[in-house]
């Protein structure tokens, strides 16, 4: 699924009110219905649901979302501080086409009084659209922080299961693309946010994207002649994405057809990140899996995953590799490997036996302490960093002109538009393929085509959760996948998987363990 931006999205509706020969209002019903079946299959007849409108084409959706909720729950409210004259046409005609049954409050002073004494509160943010320039202003930046406000009250008096801030499309305040000065940014705080048509760049991005809450993507048919004519950089990776990539399983094809994975994991009494990532390993489809561990381990790998084959290390960490590099088709390393000289010596190794490689926790901190490491990347291989890793790594490579300007201290990049740009630089000098971890994980091939992953949530933030992934990938790799497609169906899957063990165990209580058990490819 194409990201485009705010003035394609306009173009976009353009194009399809043009080939479906509808009206800008038609255009606005449509999306309404679809936002309001969203809605309504959430919440209960009894919550009291409450519409704060904007004067422009958002408050027209927020105003027709509301006529057409108010068939279908009990308390229908919406708040609106702009005068008729005021509003844009469609958003004039929709506010005329309120029923009686809604309530009209002019003033936000009023709506608490509308809150007393309800238990079930859903608040739909409708106030700005992808069309805002700058920092939120006059009422609409009161009503923004209005909304902030009454949350952070009603979840302290009624609990946060009791409240929802729903917004539409973008939550109000946020720019469709990067935001100007991301340190001042005046958007509404929502739960949900339900995107038109199309996801947003800014609700994908880690400093502007922590207001969007859980993203839902809302068809709404937009123009698909005009939508494939569109050139971006971005893409957000979804489930019909993701299938088109796998390949086929042939029922006459035996293990040695689907690739041969090594797992270069773990160190004398650190194992755990190994048995994940050889786990996933397994899971990934491909035909064999080698973990490569410390002598004194190998029954971890014996007793855990009896599927996969054992290859020892005489040291207490990886100090040398395998015999017949050869039989392998893909490895993952640095999983709880350490980063001892030894460890250091034996991954310069690795790097020269040409091999794609997986490099994810301890070997990409190696490399960061070993910067030329970085200029001797098989063809192929996948850089699996969280934020901090990201970090140190894009300090390593500015330190030897592979980026441009990381910048001392913690704040290595400037901002989200400068991260992009230097993540780019790495994966294009580097030849790999970057996979940035987190919400939305970002995976960046060298031609810097962005993909923005669609799955997972934020119980998948604990300790093992990355070896898992890992694996993964490797074992994606190691099936024959390119680089770019086995990582981005890896943070696929791993992501699906996340939501599986969410429903199962809850975000709180759910572990890296839980992400390996769900794992469906």
């Amino acid at each position: 699924m194409k990201i485009l931006t705010g003035k394609e999205i306009k173009a976009a509706d353009a194009a399809t009110m043009k080939s479906d020969n509808i009206s800008s209002l038609e255009l606005m019903e449509r999306a309404a219905e679809a936002l309001s079946l969203e809605i309504a299959g959430k919440f209960t007849t009894d919550t009291s649901v409450t519409v704060f409108c904007g004067k422009g084409n958002n408050g027209g959706d927020g105003f027709a979302v509301a006529r057409m909720l108010s068939g279908k729950f009990n308390d229908v409210s919406v708040v609106t501080l702009s005068a008729e004259e005021e509003m844009t046409p469609e958003c004039r005609t929709n506010f005329r086409r309120l029923p009686s049954s809604v309530r009209i409050i002019r003033s936000a002073a009023s709506v608490e009084e509308i809150f007393s004494g309800k238990r079930k509160i859903l608040i739909v943010d409708a106030i700005l659209g992808v069309g805002i320039r700058g920092p939120v202003k006059g009422p609409a930046a009161s009503l923004v922080r209005f909304i902030n406000e009454s949350r952070e009250a009603l979840v302290r008096e009624l609990g946060a299961g009791a409240v929802e801030v729903v917004s539409i499309d973008l939550p109000s305040g946020l720019p469709s693309e990067f935001a100007e000065d991301e340190d001042s940014v005046c958007a509404v705080v929502a739960d949900r946010t339900l995107t038109v048509g199309l996801p947003k760049l800014s609700l994908l991005l880690p400093a502007t994207g922590k207001y969007a809450g859980k993203l839902t993507v809302v068809p709404i048919g937009l123009s698909r002649s005009y939508i494939d004519g569109c050139q971006t950089p971005y893409l957000y990776a979804d489930e019909g994405y993701v299938r088109k990539i796998m390949p086929e399983r042939n029922a006459f094809a035996h293990k040695g057809n689907f690739g041969h994975a090594l797992i270069v994991a773990g160190r004398q009494g650190m194992m755990g990140a190994a048995m994940l990532a050889t786990g996933a390993a397994l899971r990934s489809g491909c035909g064999l899996v080698t973990a490569h561990v410390p002598f004194s381990e190998r029954l971890a790998v014996h007793l855990a995953h009896p599927s996969a084959i054992v290859s020892t290390d005489s040291g207490t960490c990886f100090s040398c590799l395998p015999r017949d590099m050869a039989a392998y088709s893909a490895v993952c390393a640095g999983p709880g490997l350490g980063q001892s000289p030894e460890t250091a010596s034996a991954l310069r190794g690795l790097l020269e036996s040409g091999i794609p490689a997986v490099m994810d926790a301890d070997a990409l901190n190696v490399m960061s302490a070993n910067p030329d490491m970085l200029r001797k990347l098989p063809h192929g291989c996948v850089l699996t960093p969280h934020v901090g890793e990201l970090r140190r790594l894009l300090k390593a490579a500015s330190g030897i002109s592979l980026v441009r300007g990381a910048e001392s201290g913690e704040k290595v990049w400037r901002n989200e538009e400068d991260k992009l740009r230097m993540v780019g630089e790495l994966a294009c000098a580097t030849g790999a393929v970057v996979v940035v971890k987190g919400a939305h994980t970002m995976v960046c091939p060298p031609d810097g085509a962005l993909k923005f992953n669609s799955t997972g949530n934020p119980g998948m933030a604990k300790g093992g959760s990355g070896d898992v992934l890992a694996g993964l990938v490797a074992g994606l790799l190691a099936r024959g996948l390119s680089a770019e497609d086995a990582a981005v169906a890896g943070v696929y899957f791993h992501g699906a998987s996340g939501d599986r063990a969410a429903e199962i165990f809850g975000e709180e209580s759910m572990n890296a363990s839980d992400i390996l058990g769900n794992l469906r490819v």
